[in-house]
């Protein structure tokens, strides 16, 4: 990993002595292996980066001292990402690749044509999910990451967007047709987008999408695993 990530909860009001205690310490010892008199490049979550002097290290617990400014966190592109609930291990890269793309919200639905147990798994355990965000931002030095919300089905994430309709665009992503399909890289942020799961979307489902103005986009003619129809979506629309 690049940098340290630490959480508000881990730090002095202000924000000068930071410490990491049981079972983050033994993510740290497992990720990171501080050592003591070393600086480190470090996040504050949701304040920015700097860096930090190990001062202290024992079986239970590191401390650090913040040892230059905190530069003000990169802002999250405003881009709602609705993604079909996958198998646990494309899950896991789905999350991952948005907090690391720097999205500002993830939906992640339940599909009817998706295997159902897909639902149950522990990738989508609030502590498995922050963990799996703050690994992205230790590789990428976000101090931010996506709102993610796991939701009952599709009509919530859709009722979730009309409270804040403010997008220049909603696509859905379908399988290529014969019907040309515009491109993303064409479309301005902020915007909306969902990728259906490994068997797509319904028809039914569809036909909500269409209901709330979506526009249907193909991804390409080759079939792609969720997470890498993800990562290629994002760097579309948003590496211009």
């Amino acid at each position: 990993m690049n940098w340290i990530y630490f959480f508000q909860s881990e730090s002095d009001p202000s924000f000068e002595i930071l410490e990491v205690k049981e079972e983050r310490a033994r993510y740290l010892r497992e990720w990171h292996r501080p050592v003591e008199g070393v600086t480190y490049p470090a996040i504050i979550e949701e304040k920015g980066t700097s860096r930090v002097i190990c001062e202290s290290c024992k079986d239970n617990s590191y401390q650090f001292r913040r040892d230059a400014t905190i530069e003000e966190p990169i802002p999250l592109f405003p881009l709602t990402l609705i993604v079909g609930i996958c198998r646990p291990q494309s899950l896991k890269r789905v999350v991952y690749g948005a907090a690391a793309a720097g999205i500002s919200r993830l939906f992640l639905a339940p599909t009817e044509l998706g295997e159902k147990s897909y639902s149950l798994s522990g990738e989508l355990l609030p502590s498995r999910l922050e963990r799996t965000c703050m690994q992205a931002m230790e590789q990428t030095g976000g101090a931010k990451y996506p709102q993610i919300l796991k939701l009952l089905n599709l009509s919530e994430g859709l009722s979730l967007l009309n409270e804040r309709s403010s997008e220049n665009f909603r696509l859905v992503a379908t399988p290529l047709t014969s019907v040309t399909t515009p491109s993303l890289s064409t479309f301005a942020l902020p915007g909306v987008l969902a990728i259906g799961g490994e068997r797509g979307w319904s028809e039914s489902e569809l036909s909500l999408f269409r209901g709330e103005f979506f526009t249907e986009v193909s991804l390409g003619c080759r079939i792609q695993r969720v997470d890498v129809a993800v990562v290629l979506s994002l760097g579309a629309l948003i590496l211009k």
